[in-house]
């Protein structure tokens, strides 16, 4: 448990339930139990974390809260902790968007939040680290509903293209949940997103490797790669799961 740090900062998401697309399981409990591990386990104090689950999670309200609330907030240095878990859909000129409650799959560039903006809202604060956790797919399938048609009817599988840019700025470390055109899935028996569990599972210390009380970028992506690749591979080949670790920070530093 570490103590309480008012130079941490913490956004976090959860979507359960859409307007206008399939429920995702679990979404709104991952986001709870994320929010109090954050506090509890990274220091995050509570007046420090914004949180926003089902209808308060509208793109609006997290514009607002990226580009002005935690804009005015932040000094030097401190860090952010943005963690969502929800629908992601891909946009057919290789973009990739964050579904929020209102959005709708149909029309993503004028609904939901790019993926782009996002690092670039997160990479350009003055931040020393800013850490995106994605619970989150891109491939345009429906995931975690157990339904496997897609959301956006016609739409090829979303091709992450944000690779260039999630390493354009020198504090962002993002985790996503599934290599691109792969699924998230959840994780029924512990009633959670298989990768949101892992990765509370690694900052929790289960990825403390080398056991010196440090959770490293480097342990924290080993621990939940093996383990999601592990579990997701006993759903089946088309569930395979791969999460995926972008930086240019030192991945020896620790969370």
């Amino acid at each position: 448990i570490k103590a309480s740090n008012s130079k941490k900062w913490a956004v976090v998401i959860g979507v359960e339930n859409y307007k206008k697309a399939p429920d995702v399981e679990f979404s709104e409990r991952d986001a709870l139990v994320t929010k109090e591990y954050f506090n509890k386990l990274l220091g995050v104090p509570n007046e420090n974390i914004f949180y926003l689950s089902n209808y308060n999670a509208t793109k609006t309200e997290l514009e607002t809260l990226l580009k002005v609330t935690l804009k005015n907030r932040i000094s030097k240095d401190d860090e952010v902790y943005f963690y969502f878990s929800g629908h992601g859909v891909p946009a057919n000129e290789g973009d990739s968007y964050l579904l929020l409650n209102d959005s709708d799959p149909a029309n993503p560039k004028i609904s939901a939040y790019p993926i782009k903006e996002l690092y670039e809202d997160l990479g350009t604060l003055s931040t020393s680290k800013s850490y995106a956790f994605l619970d989150t797919c891109f491939s345009g399938g429906t995931g975690r509903t157990g339904i496997t048609e897609t959301l956006l009817e016609g739409t090829r599988p979303g091709v992450m293209k944000v690779n260039d840019v999630s390493l354009a700025y020198n504090n962002l470390v993002i985790f996503t949940a599934t290599d691109k055109n792969q699924l998230s899935n959840s994780y029924k028996e512990q009633n959670h997103g298989l990768f949101t569990y892992y990765m509370l599972k690694g900052i929790g210390g289960e990825a403390d490797k080398n056991k010196d009380k440090n959770v490293s970028l480097d342990e924290l992506q080993s621990y939940i790669k093996d383990n999601v690749s592990r579990e997701s591979r006993k759903l089946g080949q088309t569930k395979e799961q791969e999460p995926i670790l972008k930086t240019t920070i030192d991945k020896n530093s620790s969370i």
